[in-house]
């Protein structure tokens, strides 16, 4: 199973769905896909979508998945990283009115940056090729830095 997650902000992002849609149509994705869609709006006879879930629904879909193609939202990717999943990533764009700016740009080339996901083209072309490479795809692993931040934080309240 493949998960798809575009987040819950306002905003559709059917550009990526219309992409996904279309490799299951084609055959290069050949397994179910669970699409939580949020605000997006979106026929399919080959697509699973749900608007919302809740977060242990949200969690179970990602551990049950082979691998998720996400949003680049922060928790979102944080989340699957986590879980240690492959993670494909699309950037929502403002210029077609996936988001008030392009922020998502930015958190996605940091994550690639440091080799946790796999980013995807502006116009998610190589989506087919990401996906058919997809066990050929070297990653690192995700470590997080929540315990040195809790720390820190801890020692400059005490120190008050």
């Amino acid at each position: 199973m493949i998960f798809v997650t575009l987040g819950n902000q306002n905003f559709s992002f059917k550009r990526l769905i219309k992409s996904i849609d279309s490799l299951v149509k084609t055959e290069i994705i050949k397994e179910e896909v669970i699409v939580q869609c949020g605000y997006t709006t979106y026929d399919s006879d080959s697509l699973e979508l749900i608007s919302f879930m809740d977060k242990d629904s949200f969690m179970e879909s990602i551990g049950k998945a082979r691998f998720i193609i996400s949003h680049a939202g922060t928790g979102s990717i944080i989340s699957c990283l986590k879980k240690n999943k492959k993670v494909i990533v699309a950037s929502r764009r403002k210029i077609y009115g996936e988001h008030i700016d392009d922020h998502q740009l930015e958190i996605a080339k940091t994550f690639e940056n440091k080799n946790l996901i796999i980013g995807l083209k502006e116009d998610f072309s190589d989506l087919p090729e990401k996906i058919l490479s997809l066990n050929t795809i070297k990653l690192d692993k995700f470590v997080s830095n929540n315990n040195n931040f809790n720390n820190d934080l801890i020692e400059l309240i005490d120190s008050i």
